[in-house]
């Protein structure tokens, strides 16, 4: 049985041909998340496309699991890169001073990761982590709008 608790929002699955999927009803709603689930998309992006809320489509997953229609997808953990890790000390020096390394190298050994095994998954957990080590507001805000910028770029 697969666990789909907690976050399943970057968990992605593929369709599984069946010789007897004739003999198999499902509805409109369940059909639509059937047919996005090619083995590359994560199931939040499938969310947002089909304008559903994860719940809904931790129903349809589940359902289509039992049904035996998909399957996982395995993919390799994701690790934030060190050009990512570089510019996070770069731009929290700019707001903390010369500390900014120790303190990135602190959150991440702290949140239990190695410095070059944090899960991209943690990206904005680390942001926000450091954000709350910068005192004065508006460099706090520049700080956060240039990590966001930053995730982005990066696909974080």
């Amino acid at each position: 049985m697969v666990d789909l608790t907690g976050d399943i929002s970057r968990r992605v699955y593929r369709q599984v041909l069946k010789n007897d999927a004739g003999d198999i009803s499902v509805d409109g709603r369940l059909l639509g998340v059937f047919l996005q689930l090619d083995g590359k998309k994560e199931l939040g992006a499938i969310a947002r496309k089909a304008g559903l809320q994860l719940p809904e489509i931790r129903g349809a997953v589940s359902r289509l699991l039992d049904l035996g229609l998909i399957e996982a997808v395995e993919r390799p953990e994701e690790f934030l890169d060190q050009d990512f890790l570089d510019y996070v000390s770069r731009q929290l020096a700019v707001a903390v001073g010369p500390i900014a390394d120790v303190l990135v190298e602190d959150h991440i050994s702290d949140s239990g990761f190695q410095f070059s095994q944090v899960p991209v998954s943690q990206a904005a957990v680390l942001v926000d982590a450091l954000a709350r080590e910068i005192q004065r507001e508006e460099k706090m805000k520049v700080f956060k709008i240039n990590m966001v910028k930053k995730m982005r770029e990066k696909g974080y």
